[in-house]
């Protein structure tokens, strides 16, 4: 089997990281978005309910962005040439394998809390806030 390419590892490693930290930014920001509509941080002429319902849709939205990331990293790992795999790319798709597959897996496990919490707050947002805001 031939040796992996170490320049391609290297560059397809600092692609793959900095679409990590994307990752980490979508995540971050689809937390923070209920949070603010919440609070009422740059609310329009709307009821409280309608905001933090309309936050979920966001939600939805920079999670699935962050899903679609993690796809590409994936498919990054597994380098094709004209004529299938050369010895070269199955060398380089296994050790880009055991750096970021754990790593993607895991990401798109957390990836799903935001869009299934971001999909109940889409469709029932306002009857949400109305009950916390009559119990609190």
């Amino acid at each position: 089997m031939a040796e992996p390419d170490r320049k391609i590892i290297s560059r397809v490693s600092n692609e793959n990281d900095k679409d990590i930290k994307i990752v980490h930014f979508m995540l971050c920001v689809s937390i923070l978005v209920p949070i603010f509509a919440w609070l009422g941080i740059c609310r329009p002429n709307e009821s409280a309910g309608i905001w933090f319902q309309r936050s979920g849709s966001l939600v939805v939205c920079f999670s699935l962005y962050a899903e679609i990331i993690l796809l590409r990293i994936r498919d990054r790992n597994r380098p094709f040439s004209n004529k299938g795999k050369t010895y070269v790319g199955l060398a380089n798709e296994g050790v880009l394998r055991n750096i970021y597959d754990k790593k993607i897996g895991c990401y798109q496990k957390i990836t799903n809390l935001p869009l299934f919490i971001g999909t109940i707050i889409w469709g029932y947002g306002d009857l949400i806030e109305n009950y916390l805001s009559n119990v609190i």
